[in-house]
């Protein structure tokens, strides 16, 4: 969630190369209706208003993505460590990380439709590696050090301010406007690259997250287990 608009930022570019080599200009095909699927899709809108997009996926019940499970705090977690292999990955994570905070901003005045908002996020007083040296410090401030305001943690902690991307409020948000721009919804499973051919569409635009590491083969591809909370909802704790 927290690359999602970024890499829609570069799927753009690279669909817009691919445009060069088309004779007919031709339609896109974005597989998989999870949170990068939509905002691809939602970005290709925006960029070519006429043109013809289809969304395939296996379900195009976007709370069976595990899109709709996830956290979405605008945090790199854990996965600023596929990009430490070289300078140039490290900066084209950078640079993606940019793109998201740019796009999450420009949206501010669609927030609530979206489920975008911008919150206090609290950590102990110990080093955030993702947060504090995979991020530049140009996308999020510099935390502020002090006493944590909860009744079970009067201690000292820190205090970043980011983003919270509300998945129930935004992949229906987004599949709804979706559908009113005329992107066309398909469910189809793909059991090989050799389906991925078979479409109609000339160009393919891959959004199948872990989905992949079987449809293309991919064995770089791997799950990374979180932690998934429910919380009741609770009054507000006042300073």
């Amino acid at each position: 969630i927290t690359l999602s608009w970024g890499t829609a930022a570069r799927a753009i570019e690279c669909v817009e190369e691919a445009m060069t080599r088309v004779p007919e200009g031709g339609a896109v095909a974005v597989i998989g209706t999870g949170i990068v699927g939509l905002t691809t899709a939602w970005e290709l809108r925006r960029r070519w208003p006429e043109l013809a997009i289809t969304l395939y996926a296996k379900d195009l019940d976007v709370r069976t993505t595990t899109s709709w499970v996830a956290g979405g705090q605008f945090e790199p977690s854990g996965i600023w460590r596929e990009y430490q292999g070289s300078d140039a990955r490290r900066e084209w994570f950078a640079d993606v990380l940019r793109a998201s905070r740019d796009r999450v901003l420009s949206l501010a005045g669609d927030w609530a439709r979206l489920g975008i908002a911008e919150r206090d996020h609290f950590t102990l007083d110990h080093d955030q590696a993702a947060l504090e040296v995979h991020t530049p410090k140009d996308v999020l401030a510099p935390y502020e050090r002090g006493v944590l305001p909860f009744r079970a943690l009067n201690f000292v902690g820190r205090r970043y301010r980011t983003w919270l991307l509300n998945p129930t409020l935004m992949l229906p948000a987004l599949k709804a406007e979706l559908a009113t721009t005329g992107v066309r919804f398909e469910a189809r499973t793909f059991g090989s690259v050799a389906d991925v051919a078979a479409l109609p569409e000339p160009i393919v635009v891959n959004c199948t997250g872990y989905g992949a590491k079987t449809l293309w083969a991919d064995e770089k591809m791997v799950a990374l287990r979180g932690h998934v909370l429910s919380l009741p909802r609770t009054e507000r704790l006042q300073d």
